[in-house]
């Protein structure tokens, strides 16, 4: 007969089994060496935990607790809200006491006068005509953000060898690709390229030193690198981030560039363009059919423009056909033949000798702007300043 397990043994110690099985190893005990050495260790070990478990332990002193520090709650945030505000007015004081370049006036976060200039501009803007155009950006962007994330989840999948990367594929297929087909990711330390004939009919994101599409994309198409070419047709979202971005093909969608220089040469971008750049140029062969909103340096818009166009820069050049309006926020603002606006020119300037406008180029009015006297009005109805100081 084989020996019982020792938890039985520890039962039978601690006197935890009926009277039956009490008996039945009461009498194998009696007979085996092993286990009765076994029983008499148990035995020793329960006498010990006994005896531990018995014996007076010392009082601990119970340690003086210091009280809560008193919390401020909202008046503490308030005083930090007031103090953040105080010192950033006083900063703003400070930085617009500094010289700063004419060109570059716009781009100053501490001047006042250009802030609330901007904030009511952007404000009316979205307001009455911006709808549409926020709604593109929140689509573009939204893609650009969830994108990422499924190529994140795919890279770290194919890394570790799992299945997840195929989900992150076919859910990426179902969310931006116009034919269902899976998420397709190019990268390369050197050139990626889609040549001429070749079609990708789904999402291309695309990582590289050099990104050339000749060919056609019939999802959306997300590029970075250093130097990005768009001369075939994207049926859907452009998303670009590059030092130069040149774009002669056909964009189905809108377009969301970043870049030191963004140039539109030829073809046509069927909804809007945001472009934020260093210098941004649309050629005279180029054509936008929605708005155009530019942040730039240097501004150059040779080729139509369907509606608006919101420029916020140092310099902004006009030469084109624009169906609405021209709202500049500008250092100089030039409109020159064989430009044709049909709608109004509108310019926040610093002085009127900072606004060209040919003769014959606006179908509608041309309104000019003074950021300081803007200011110094807004000022007064916010209560900023007293009205006789802001006539002084």
């Amino acid at each position: 007969m084989s020996c019982p397990r020792e938890l039985e043994w520890s039962m039978y110690v601690d006197e935890a089994l009926d009277a039956a099985e009490t008996r039945r190893l009461a009498a194998h005990v009696a007979s085996c060496a092993a286990c009765s050495a076994r029983v008499d260790a148990l035995r020793e070990e329960a006498r010990a935990l006994r005896a531990a478990l018995a014996a007076a332990e010392d009082d601990v002193p119970i340690p003086a607790f210091r009280p809560a520090t008193r919390r401020t709650g909202p008046v503490g945030a308030a005083a930090v809200l007031i103090a953040l505000a105080s010192s950033s007015i006083l900063l703003g004081d400070v930085a617009a006491a500094l010289s700063w370049p004419e060109w570059l006036r716009w781009l100053n976060p501490f001047t006042l006068s250009a802030a609330i200039d901007v904030l009511f501009a952007a404000l009316i803007f979205i307001a009455t005509e911006g709808k549409s155009m926020l709604t593109s950006t929140i689509e573009t962007m939204g893609t650009a953000v969830v994108v990422a994330l499924l190529v994140t989840a795919a890279l770290a999948a194919v890394r570790r060898g799992g299945g997840a990367a195929v989900f992150s594929g076919a859910l990426a297929a179902l969310l931006f690709s116009t034919s269902g087909q899976a998420l397709e990711i190019r990268r390369s330390e050197g050139l990626v390229s889609v040549p001429a004939g070749e079609t990708i009919d789904d999402t291309l994101i695309a990582f590289g030193q050099d990104i050339e599409i000749a060919g056609t994309i019939t999802g959306d198409l997300i590029v970075f690198g250093q130097r990005v070419a768009i001369r075939g047709s994207v049926e859907g979202q452009l998303v670009t981030g590059a030092r130069t971005i040149e774009i002669e093909g056909e964009i189905g969608g809108s377009v969301l560039s970043a870049a030191e220089t963004v140039t539109v040469r030829r073809g046509t971008i069927a909804r809007n363009l945001f472009g934020f750049a260093r210098e941004i140029t649309i050629d005279r062969e180029a054509g936008i059919d929605g708005n155009g909103v530019v942040f730039a340096s240097t501004a150059s818009v040779a080729g139509p423009i369907g509606k608006d166009v919101h420029a916020f820069a140092g310099d902004v050049d006009a030469t084109g056909r624009i169906g609405g309006d021209l709202v500049a926020h500008a250092g100089t603002l030039r409109v020159r033949d064989p430009a044709r606006i049909d709608g109004n020119v509108i310019a926040h300037v610093s002085d009127e000798t900072a606004v060209r406008v040919s003769p014959g180029t606006v179908v509608g009015d041309v309104e000019t702007r003074l950021r300081d006297e803007i200011a110094r009005l807004r000022r007064v109805e916010l209560g900023l300043v007293p009205a006789a100081t802001a006539k002084a």
